[in-house]
């Protein structure tokens, strides 16, 4: 097969920077500028399921963000753990205290076909038969706006929506190379995973009907993630999923180097074997990236290198000034957005040899998540065991 020349080659390395520019754009202009359906009234209802695990410093404040919610209707709120004894059961409690519209529950299951995290979520909704116009999953790692839920049930209170859902923005709180690549990797994705309709187990709402008719619990039963479990229902049934871009949550954090690689290990390794099409796709771009640099770098066509990465910083620079936008104030001064926006511009060499080497660190069927370590022997078919 002959070598595409450098004329050529610069022609494509145009027609995925354009293409690239283009999704990145879309997701910032609706970011900054596409209001959300009109909120739920008062007849609407909703309950939160939140599952929680481990020790956090910043869970507290999480948790209270979640409950302080600017919603019309009836809320239900139902943080589950895996035990009791669990560090999370007790800080939990703690801001519970004595609300009548919210309750602390430990499942004291252990997973034997399921994600713990799954585990959990299936006892929580057994356990609390709250009538919902909305049953809504949220991730308590993360920091909730006042509007985070009225905005997430909209499209599933007018019916526009079977299922909402909205990702987080991961802003590093200090200068670190592994909150840096977390920051830049979860926002260089976050355009593609809204434009191919991806349901985020950070936050999702669904509507109870829909969620029956599906049999989600079923497949949840033996799933990992639910997220990606969800999204192979949807895209089956027919399911119209929803992004929301003003339900957004965030989190503000720091990550060791190897908390990250650990953290981008696992979700590629998910992605390989429950979202094969989305890996292979990740893994021939990020290739294709690294061979026409070589190429134009050996070729003595510094301008053509450099014009790729710039394709890439261009996109990142488009979503990260959109998100920080989105947040500001939340996330710090002007100069700490701007930094954070020129420091993930400036990354994207790093980001590239990351990914690449990421994806070969994920040729394998086990995933290592909390106290377990899961054995995928197909979509639907997991193993696990104590680690």
């Amino acid at each position: 097969m002959p070598r595409p020349s450098l004329f050529e080659l610069t022609m494509l390395c145009c027609v995925v920077g354009v293409v690239q520019l283009i999704v990145a754009v879309r997701f910032s202009l609706r970011t900054l500028f596409v209001g959300g359906n009109e909120a739920p009234d008062a007849e609407f209802s909703a309950t939160v399921f939140v599952p929680c695990a481990g020790d956090s410093r910043a869970l507290a404040e999480n948790a209270a963000s979640l409950l302080d919610q600017d919603f019309a209707g009836r809320l239900r709120f139902v943080f589950v753990t895996p035990a009791k004894q669990d560090p999370a059961f007790g800080v939990l409690r703690a801001v519970v205290g004595d609300r009548e519209d919210a309750c602390v529950l430990a499942s004291e299951l252990v997973p034997t076909r399921s994600s713990g995290k799954i585990t959990d979520l299936l006892f929580a909704l057994e356990s609390d038969r709250f009538d919902s116009g909305a049953w809504v999953f949220a991730d308590c790692d993360q920091r909730f706006r006042i509007d985070w839920l009225r905005r997430l049930c909209a499209p599933i209170a007018d019916a526009s929506a079977e299922v909402a859902t909205a990702a987080t923005y991961f802003a590093p709180s200090a200068p670190s190379a592994g909150a840096l690549l977390r920051s830049v990797w979860m926002t260089w994705g976050l355009p593609y995973f809204e434009w191919a309709n991806n349901v985020t187990g950070q936050s999702f709402a669904i509507s109870p009907k829909a969620f029956r008719d599906a049999e989600v619990s079923a497949v949840w039963s033996h799933s990992l993630y639910e997220d990606l479990a969800l999204t192979r229902i949807a895209r089956s049934r027919g399911l119209r999923v929803r992004f929301v871009h003003g339900a957004m949550p965030y989190e503000i954090g720091s990550a060791r180097f190897g908390e990250t690689l650990a953290l981008f290990n696992k979700w590629m390794t998910a992605y390989r074997l429950f979202e094969p099409r989305v890996w292979w796709m990740g893994l021939l771009l990020t290739a294709f990236k690294l061979y026409a640099a070589f190429r134009a770098a050996a070729g003595g066509s510094l301008e053509l290198a450099a014009a790729l990465v710039a394709a890439d910083a261009a996109a990142l620079l488009a979503t990260t000034a959109a998100l920080e936008a989105s947040f500001y104030p939340r996330l710090g001064s002007v100069a700490a957005a701007l930094a954070r926006t020129a420091a993930a511009s400036a990354a994207v060499p790093a980001l590239w040899l990351l990914l690449f080497v990421n994806y070969f660190a994920s040729l394998r069927r086990t995933i290592d998540w909390g106290p377990y370590r899961y054995e995928v022997r197909g979509v639907e078919d997991v193993r696990v065991e104590k680690r």
